[in-house]
């Protein structure tokens, strides 16, 4: 079973591709009077780094952080063996990552009129195998932990 994303938007361009993030807005965002800032989370497809989609991903899982009032985000990243780990997903999720926290999403949902903001320091990360693999990896370098 899948769930359909609010949107879907471009998160990074490469000279060979376009990486697309699917994004799911809590529907109690329309409610509420005023703009929120809400929780963020990432959920990243599995796939032994060389298959996988954001279509993937556990629809209880997502549809939970909904219900939670968060907003997710499942990206989508560029496969192994085409590119190496490194410069590969690990570097299109930092990209999104840093991509976040330069209010590009907040300028997305402001443009389609959502009540709803990021809250930058409510942010978390979930994935399933590689998916889980990649947010561990991807967040220890960007931390430098």
């Amino acid at each position: 079973m899948t769930m359909e994303p609010t949107f879907t938007l471009m998160y990074r361009t490469l000279a060979e591709s376009e990486i697309l993030t699917e994004v799911y807005v809590p529907s109690a965002s329309a409610k509420n009077s005023g703009i929120q800032a809400v929780p963020l989370m990432y959920v990243i497809h599995g796939g032994r780094w060389a298959t996988g989609h954001p279509r993937m991903n556990p629809v209880v899982q997502i549809q939970d952080a909904l219900d939670r009032g968060w907003i997710i985000l499942a990206p989508d990243h560029r496969l192994c063996p085409q590119v190496n780990i490194l410069e590969g997903p690990i570097s299109d999720v930092r990209f999104l990552h840093e991509w976040l926290h330069a209010g590009h999403l907040d300028t997305e949902l402001c443009s389609r009129s959502l009540l709803v903001r990021v809250d930058k320091k409510r942010v978390i990360a979930s994935g399933i195998a590689s998916g889980a693999q990649l947010c561990f990896k991807a967040f220890i370098i960007l931390f430098k932990i």
